[in-house]
């Protein structure tokens, strides 16, 4: 009777602490409500979560890529706009003050207004970001691209470069446009120009009153170069909305599939954990009345 004692003592107390332990991982499954609690439990099912975590991890940097491309490059929108806008009323002035009936005062007030304009125009070539990179200088964004000497003629400090973005695994997008191409690079009947000079130009020719047709041009081709600017500028943010709308989808599905991997069934197993409390109470009160019992009671049976 005591070996038989020992040995159903030993399987009683192991089914305790098996249906304990149970009842433990059930309720941890509730708390956390995941279904594994360590990959062991499923190497498969642990393996595919990882990779679907992963896998959202990055379709979530090329959402925050395709935001940050976006917001620089409506920066670079606003600024060519108003540079378009600019170029637009200096073209009225200049046609203004090429009129015979403008005398030297009329001229100079041209002057001073298309000088101010000047000024906004440097800070609009050198626009920054929430960052303060500069948009326009190619990879230098750190520094000021567009610099007036003591004559004010401005020179182009940036490079060629063109910052680009991963917004899915296979493509990229320009956050910008090349700053030397947009100011500095404007076609004329006189050849590439850049803006700043061809303005220099009307603001010396209103000094001598000699304010011609070939002036009055290149200020408008200035104009319309901004406004091919505006358009390459709109293409590249519309290839931005619409992958973003791609990614956002992408995120939406794999976020489902982890969920569905990953999530616990919060019903089932709160089910599961009354029918493993029944159970152990039921176990621990036959294991105490067994225990009771002496052998009198094992001989009247």
């Amino acid at each position: 009777m005591q070996i038989s004692t020992k040995v159903f003592n030993d399987q009683a107390l192991a089914k305790f602490a098996d249906t304990n332990q149970n009842i433990q991982e059930t309720q941890s499954r509730i708390s956390t409500g995941k279904n594994l609690l360590r990959a062991s439990d499923d190497p498969v099912a642990a393996a595919n979560i990882s990779v679907a975590k992963d896998k959202l991890k990055d379709l979530s940097q090329f959402e925050k890529n395709i935001d940050k491309a976006t917001g620089r490059l409506e920066l670079c929108e606003v600024s060519i706009t108003e540079m378009q806008n600019i170029c637009t009323r200096i073209y009225e002035l200049s046609l203004m003050s090429a009129n015979d009936t403008y005398n030297a005062s009329d001229r100079a007030t041209v002057k001073a207004e298309i000088q101010s304009l000047k000024e906004m125009m440097i800070a609009l070539a050198n626009t920054k970001d929430m960052n303060g990179d500069a948009v326009f200088a190619g990879y230098k964004s750190n520094i000021i691209p567009f610099v007036a000497d003591n004559s004010g003629t401005v020179a182009f400090y940036g490079n060629q470069g063109t910052s680009m973005l991963q917004i899915s695994e296979t493509q990229k997008t320009a956050t910008t446009i090349n700053g030397s191409d947009a100011f500095m690079r404007i076609s004329t009947d006189n050849g590439y120009r850049d803006i700043f000079s061809i303005v220099d130009d009307i603001t010396t020719a209103l000094d001598a009153n000699t304010v011609n047709k070939t002036a009055i041009n290149d200020i408008q081709d200035a104009a319309d170069h901004f406004g091919i600017k505006m358009t390459e500028i709109g293409s590249l943010i519309n290839v931005s909305d619409k992958q973003k709308s791609v990614i956002e989808k992408r995120i939406q599905a794999v976020t489902e599939d982890l969920s569905t991997m990953e999530d616990a069934d919060l019903a089932q197993l709160v089910s599961t954990l009354q029918n493993l409390l029944l159970t152990r109470d039921a176990s621990q009160q036959s294991f105490a009345l067994i225990g009771q019992q002496s052998l009198f009671d094992y001989i009247r049976m």
